[in-house]
């Protein structure tokens, strides 16, 4: 039903177009340039971030895995609560399916979902991207993905196991 892959050169002018469809319905949806993507204008978000899922040969996805941890850290100073109990016992984690939780000290590894769109905002091709993305960007154990407490997909990312933390613009 879904084909998922990377993104290939030929594919960008499309999955541009594609995202910035999408994104119009959205209040602070960046604008996606293509020679912003070609010229990595971004630091580290350029064609080779980029996957799409299609169903036969319309474009119904796109994100990009994001890797800003040549200039972007977080380092962990304390886990408190279920998380120090788990950064003390990496093989809880492993029986229950989570990735290892840094230490204090260590450096949280991950990736942010970025520039991404979902045809219709249709939950089953948001969860077969984000399952897929995840599987693809297997060495890092968290990804960060940005959404409005109004987002139509944020239920589908509530389901999922999560931290959630809240911000404000």
């Amino acid at each position: 039903k879904y084909i998922f892959s990377k993104a290939a050169p030929s594919d960008m002018a499309n999955v541009v177009a594609f995202l910035n469809g999408e994104g119009k319905g959205f209040q602070f949806y960046p604008v996606v340039n293509l020679e912003d993507i070609v010229n990595e204008t971004y630091r580290g978000l350029g064609v080779n971030s980029f996957y799409t899922v299609k169903q036969g040969d319309e474009i119904v996805a796109a994100g990009a895995v994001w890797d800003q941890g040549d200039y972007k850290q977080y380092i962990v100073r304390k886990c408190s609560g279920i998380l120090r109990l788990l950064a003390s016992l990496p093989f809880l984690c492993a029986m229950l399916g989570l990735p290892d939780v840094p230490r204090p000290g260590q450096m949280l590894k991950f990736f942010t979902l970025a520039r991404w769109g979902i045809k219709n905002n249709d939950p089953e091709i948001f969860n077969y991207l984000l399952d897929n993305i995840m599987a693809q960007a297997g060495e890092y154990p968290f990804c960060v993905v940005g959404v409005h407490e109004s987002h139509p997909l944020r239920n589908q990312l509530m389901l999922r196991k999560h931290i959630k933390y809240e911000s404000k613009v």
